[in-house]
């Protein structure tokens, strides 16, 4: 029998594990892609730093661990901008041009904020064009603030270079600047963007395979009141170039897709897998966002204040939102409503129209909801809520429903427990877990929807087992008096009732006696005086 040897230099060194195993342990060290809100942007980039730390220092460790680590070194290029030393920029440039091979490797660029030295500009620019030609009359005409044009022609310039492209985080300050490089490159399928001077808003596409062009055109096209930067092409008589609706010439306009003209109608619409809005959303950014998709799969919209909290947030029309959504009823399988953080200020007696019938969306597999999005908070005790299966599409498969615990919502997943068989034969969960529910109501629901084969997640009073069994049997012993109490009130008003008719029964006699007493009373006291 072996024994183990306890010496620790004989433990395997990473640079000696099988390579499987090495690849594994890369997983982990991959960077979170894509802006997050701002109470969690921070930790995310602290932690993608350290990520991108760990791989360099594994990429210097020897000559095997270089050849494994380095693609997973590459494959994300972050912080260009407010927190990048751009010296170290200049740096990444020159590798690039000594090993052109790495632009094969990133898969993700990410910019943050513009600030830059303009000392390193000159610099800069004789690297890029070193790696790649600039048309500089793509950016003339355009009002652009110096210090940004360095920062926009990297960015610009690493888009073009990495086909292999497939993320691209961005602020909205850069969008007149990258859209020039985003055509030439159609491994592009996810785009996030943000906006840090006004609202916080952060806009999250995520493009179908089966378009010809990325989601990034259709951002870039679509978004007006973001300042997408995509002017010239929702007017191209604004836009001093081309004049013949589309663009196909090298040193006139972004690309040409190897010779094939990019017309501007077709880059109005795309197949688009996944929309998510973040921060204080505007109608009017939906009903762009949504005019631009020729198919959805999933929606995702949470409306907060944004970066600013002092920020008022705009009207939340569900009902006009109902009809951008109309043309995606067969395609749309996701849709995420969320307004618990939203800054719009509403009056205490306004009532707020639902989104309605969801009934169309014959793929709509699964809701995550704020209440408002399927019952109004009219007090009218007269208008009844309606009916979650007349409301709700018949494909749904799990629901979630944010909203204060009251009678409605216990009367809603009744009834919703009642319909489950006839209206939604493919339910499986249902969460209505924000606000804890009665102990013993939300129990019965729970067993309730287990008989049904339907996982109902409840947030239910906690207590200890032996305070359980002392509540319930108070209970029953309650409910055993007040048992007695109605059987003794019945008895007393039997009895009263017996008493009643024996009154009536008897009246005239009992007042005869009471004449004759009288009489004798007076005589009496004739015979004294």
């Amino acid at each position: 029998m072996a024994i183990r040897s306890e010496n620790p230099d004989s433990s395997p060194k990473l640079s000696e594990l099988p390579g499987e195993l090495i690849l594994e342990i890369l997983q982990y060290l991959a960077v979170t892609r894509g802006y997050l809100p701002p109470e969690e942007e921070a930790s995310r980039q602290t932690e993608n730093a350290q990520r991108i730390t760990a791989l360099h220092g594994l990429s210097l460790t020897c000559r095997r661990l270089n050849d494994i680590v380095t693609p997973y070194l590459y494959e994300s290029i972050t912080k260009l901008g407010r927190s990048t030393n751009w010296s170290n920029v200049g740096s990444l440039l020159d590798t690039i041009k000594r090993k052109p091979k790495l632009l094969q490797f990133i898969r993700y660029i990410e910019t943050d904020g513009a600030e830059f030295d303009e000392k390193l500009g000159p610099s800069l620019e004789t690297k890029l064009r070193g790696l790649a030609s600039i048309n500089y009359d793509f950016y003339t005409g355009h009002t652009m603030q110096e210090t940004y044009f360095p920062c926009a022609l990297v960015v610009s310039t690493l888009i073009r270079l990495a086909q292999n492209l497939q993320s691209l985080a961005i602020e909205a300050m850069w969008h007149r600047e990258a859209i020039y490089d985003l055509y030439s490159n159609l491994a592009l399928r996810d785009v996030s963007l943000r906006n840090t001077d006004g609202d916080g808003s952060i806009i999250h596409i995520s493009g179908s395979s089966a378009t010809r062009f990325s989601p990034a055109v259709m951002l870039l096209s679509n978004v007006g009141q973001v300042e997408a930067g995509g002017e010239w092409l929702k007017d191209p008589g604004t836009y001093d170039g081309p004049h013949d609706h589309s663009i196909c010439c090298h040193n006139q306009a972004p690309g040409d897709f190897k010779g094939s003209p990019v017309h501007l109608e077709e880059l109005q619409s795309v197949a688009v897998e996944r929309l998510a809005l973040e921060g204080n959303i505007r109608d009017i950014d939906l009903e762009d966002l949504l005019g631009g998709c020729t198919f959805l799969r999933q929606l995702r919209c949470r409306w907060t204040s944004g970066s600013r909290t002092r920020f008022v947030g705009g009207a939340i029309d569900l009902e006009e939102l109902r009809k951008s959504l109309r043309p995606f009823e067969h395609t749309l399988e996701s849709l995420v409503l969320d307004t618990l953080d939203s800054s719009w200020l509403v009056e205490l007696d306004q009532v707020i129209p639902t989104i309605g019938s969801l009934r169309e969306f014959t793929n709509l597999k699964h809701i995550e909801v704020s209440g408002m999005v399927l019952w109004d908070d009219d007090e009218d005790l007269t208008v009844k809520q309606p009916r979650l299966s007349s409301i709700l599409p018949s494909a749904l498969e799990t629901l979630v429903v944010n909203v204060e615990w009251d009678d409605d919502v216990e009367e809603a997943l009744v009834d919703l427990a009642t319909d489950r068989a006839t209206h939604f034969p493919s339910l499986k969960k249902i969460d209505c877990s924000w606000r804890p529910a009665p102990m013993f109501v939300g129990r019965d629901l729970i067993a309730e929807f287990g008989r049904l084969g339907v996982q109902l997640k409840l947030d239910i009073a906690s207590c200890t087992e032996d305070e359980e069994k002392r509540i319930e049997a108070d209970m029953i012993r309650m409910e055993q008096e007040i048992e007695f109490m109605d059987q003794r009130a019945e008895a007393v008003a039997a009895e009263m009732r017996h008493f009643d008719a024996e009154m009536s029964r008897f009246g005239m006699t009992r007042i005869e006696e009471d004449d004759y007493a009288s009489d004798a009373t007076d005589g009496l006291v004739e015979g004294y005086f």
